[in-house]
């Protein structure tokens, strides 16, 4: 690279980092102004019981076959129990 593209390139790395700075705080500023209507618009999930009773259990299991054949049973009689 010659000596004056490398001038040139030095010199405009403040400019550069000025606007930088300068669109992350418009952005920033941008996010707080947007953070009322944001909040105003979300609606709080309703407290109400799903219609199904319908559920799955999922076992993840690696390398513990001792540990499935111990608490499988008493799995099977909590599901058993739940209505």
């Amino acid at each position: 690279m010659n000596p004056i593209a490398r001038t040139l390139l030095t010199l405009s790395l403040p400019i550069v980092m000025v606007f930088a700075i300068a669109l992350a705080l418009l952005v920033i500023a941008l996010d707080l102004l947007a953070l009322p209507f944001v909040l105003l618009a979300r609606k709080s999930p309703s407290d109400q019981r799903p219609p199904e009773r319908n559920a799955s259990v999922v076992v993840l299991n690696w390398n513990g076959v001792d540990f499935l054949r111990e608490l499988m049973p008493s799995l099977r009689v909590a599901v058993e129990r739940c209505p």
